[in-house]
């Protein structure tokens, strides 16, 4: 299989995450095992992160992931969608892609199947929004609560 400079190639880890240990994550496991199956890809290591999306610098397993981008140790992340990458809003949303560019790391979105980091104007105004629809349905289950 060939890869272009948008597909997932080199040194890759998976995200998996929910908001609570209560919530299953058996879709997201299936994503992921299909599209190695499909693209021939070895996904390793495959991170767990379990905790609310504004809370990231509590989440262990998010961190070591991101301590693995700060140290180069990778060339891709790849999520089931960028609402699972989890992010408080479009500011840490920013932060975070910022922390990939500097470790030389991308993100790949299995369900948009495209670079969620990449700074073409499509991308950046797309997943912009995308975080800030995602506060606002954080906001709105909140007042639900």
């Amino acid at each position: 299989m060939t890869h272009n400079d948008n597909f997932p190639a080199g040194r890759i880890a998976g995200l998996i995450r929910v908001s609570t240990d209560k919530q299953d994550n058996d879709r997201q496991k299936k994503s992921f095992s299909r599209f190695q199956t499909q693209h021939k890809l070895q996904i390793a290591p495959m991170f767990e992160d379990v905790g609310s999306r504004d809370k990231a610098d509590k989440r262990e397993q998010f961190q070591l992931l991101l301590d693995m981008v700060r140290n180069e140790m990778l060339d891709w992340i790849v999520v089931e969608s960028q609402y699972r990458f989890g992010t408080s809003g479009p500011h840490e949303w920013g932060e975070f892609l910022s922390t990939l560019r500097k470790g030389g790391c991308r993100l790949w979105s299995i369900i948009e199947n495209r670079c969620l980091s990449d700074e073409d104007d499509t991308t950046v105004l797309t997943t912009t929004v995308n975080s800030l629809a995602s506060r606002r349905e954080q906001k709105v289950k909140a007042d639900r609560d």
